[in-house]
C-alpha cells in the first residue's frame, strides 16, 4: 500500500499544481473582462452608514448578490461579469434606496453614492439611469468603451471591430499617444489574442476575428493602464468581451451582400473603357444565446460563412506530335526549315547541332 501510494503521489502532486495554477488564471482572466461597483452609503448628514444592506442583481440572468456595508460605509462588488445591474440598498430605520440600471464595463469600476433618508424600509427611493454618474473619479486610466448597441448595425467590411479602436482619442499614424507598435496589445476574454514575438507591426488586432455578433464590448486602454491590464508585455491594451446566454432567448440573423451592380467603377477602368470587373460576395451568418436552466445555466453560440464565386485561367505549353519524334520548325527569311534533333545532332562533331541555312552557325549546343 505504502509502495503504491508513494509512486502515485508525483502524479496526485502535479495535477493539484494544475489545478492551482487553473484557478490562478481564472482570476488574472476574470481581472481583465469583468468590472466592479464600489458603494458608499452615508444618511442625509453625511455620515458613513456601517451594516446597510446590499443587493446586487444582474438583470440578465437574475443572479444576485448580497452583502453589507463595513465599518466605513463602503462595499465592492468585484468580478461582476459586463452588463446591467439593479441594486438595492436597505437599513432598519432608513427609507430604501433603489437604483434600478447599472452598467459595468470591463476592467472600469463604477463608483456609487448613497444617502438614506430617515424612514420606513418599505418606501422606496428610486434612483433613474439617469441620474447615476457615469464619470470614474478613482482612476487615472485613459480609457474608451465601444458601445455594440452603437455600431452592431453598421456596414462594417468582415464585420470585424478590431479597427474601431482607432476611433477613441490618442490615435494617430498608426499607434496610440505616440507608443511604439511593440507596445501595444489585446486579449479576448483575458486571453492573449497574439503572439507576443515580432510584434513589429503592432498587435491591437487579435488573430482571431473580434466580429460584431460575438462581441458584447470593446474597451480600449489607451495610457496609465490599470495594474490588472496589459500583463507587462504592453502600455496599451484593447480588451475585448464576448457575449454571454441570459434568460431570455436572443440571436440575430445576417446576411452581408454585395455585387458589381452595386459598387462603382473604378477610375482607371473609365479612362480605358474598360467594363466593371465581376464581383459577387455573400457573408452570412447567425447567433443565439438563452437559458439551458433558467437562473442556473446559460449558453451563446455564433456562426458565420462567406461565399466568394471566383476563377482563375491556367495553361501550359507543349510539344506537338512532330518534336516529339525530333523534328522542329522553324522560319527564317521567309523559307520554312526543319531540323531533326537525333540526326543533325547525333551527326554533327562533339554533338553540336548546326543551322541548316548558315553552316557555320552553331546553334544548339547538348553537352
Amino acid at each position: 500500500m505504502s509502495h503504491s501510494f508513494s509512486r502515485h503521489l508525483p502524479t496526485r502532486a502535479l495535477l493539484g499544481l494544475c489545478i492551482l495554477i487553473g484557478f490562478g488564471a481564472i482570476s488574472t482572466w476574470a481581472q481583465m473582462t469583468e468590472g466592479s461597483i464600489s458603494i458608499s452609503v452615508t444618511d442625509q448628514s453625511g455620515a458613513m452608514l456601517p451594516a446597510a444592506d446590499l443587493a446586487l442583481q444582474d438583470l440578465a440572468t437574475n443572479v444576485t448578490r448580497t452583502a453589507a456595508t463595513g465599518s466605513a460605509g463602503s462595499y465592492t462588488f468585484a468580478g461582476l461579469p459586463t452588463g446591467n445591474y439593479r441594486l438595492t440598498i436597505s437599513k432598519s430605520g432608513f427609507e430604501t434606496q433603489v437604483f434600478e440600471l447599472i452598467t459595468v464595463s470591463a476592467t472600469r469600476v463604477t463608483y456609487l453614492k448613497a444617502a438614506l433618508k430617515v424612514g420606513a424600509e418599505n418606501q422606496q427611493v428610486v434612483v433613474s439611469a439617469e441620474e447615476i454618474p457615469v464619470l470614474e473619479t478613482n482612476s487615472n486610466a485613459i480609457t474608451g468603451t465601444i458601445d455594440m448597441k452603437q455600431v452592431e448595425d453598421l456596414p462594417l467590411s468582415g464585420r470585424d471591430i478590431s479597427s474601431l479602436s482607432r476611433l477613441v482619442p490618442g490615435y494617430a499614424g498608426g499607434t496610440w499617444n505616440g507608443l511604439p507598435y511593440m507596445a501595444t496589445g489585446n486579449n479576448v476574454d483575458g486571453v492573449v489574442g497574439t503572439t507576443q514575438r515580432m510584434k513589429f507591426a503592432g498587435a491591437a488586432t487579435p488573430l482571431v476575428e473580434a466580429r460584431v455578433e460575438n462581441m458584447e464590448e470593446m474597451t480600449v486602454q489607451t495610457d496609465q493602464l490599470n495594474m490588472n491590464t496589459g500583463y507587462g508585455i504592453s502600455d496599451m491594451q484593447v480588451n475585448f468581451v464576448t457575449r454571454r446566454g441570459t434568460n431570455s432567448f436572443h440571436g440575430r440573423v445576417y446576411e452581408d451582400f454585395r455585387n458589381a451592380a452595386l459598387n462603382a467603377n473604378t477610375w482607371l477602368n473609365d479612362a480605358s473603357g474598360l467594363p466593371k470587373a465581376h464581383f459577387i460576395r455573400n457573408e452570412f451568418g447567425g447567433s443565439l444565446g438563452g437559458a439551458i436552466i433558467k437562473n442556473k445555466l446559460f449558453f451563446f453560440g455564433t456562426f458565420a460563412t462567406a461565399r466568394q464565386p471566383s476563377g482563375a485561367t491556367n495553361s501550359n505549353t507543349v510539344i506537338g506530335a512532330p518534336a516529339q519524334t525530333g523534328l522542329f520548325k522553324f522560319s527564317s527569311q521567309g523559307t520554312t526549315h526543319t531540323f531533326n534533333v537525333f540526326t543533325d545532332v547525333a551527326g554533327s562533331p562533339a554533338g553540336q547541332g548546326v543551322n541548316p541555312c548558315c553552316p557555320m552557325q552553331t546553334v544548339v549546343n547538348f553537352f
